[in-house]
């Protein structure tokens, strides 16, 4: 999936942009940290460390 972001016909180089998605992205991983910190569950903070790694990826392929 994050190679696919490489792909997609839009221009990253656009401050606005970049930053923008960038921002929300770090914002989403704020709140993924805090929940994986405070679930009890094993399989939740499993999977929200899945979600973590891809959307970290996706951030910098973006960057990239």
């Amino acid at each position: 999936m994050v190679l696919l972001i490489g792909f997609l016909p839009v221009d990253w180089s656009v401050p606005v942009r970049n930053e923008l998605l960038m921002l929300v992205v770090c914002a989403l991983n704020a709140v993924i940290f805090f929940f994986m910190a405070t679930t009890s569950s094993l399989w939740v903070c499993y999977v929200l460390y899945g979600v973590f790694r891809t959307t970290y990826q996706i951030v910098l392929t973006i960057a990239a």
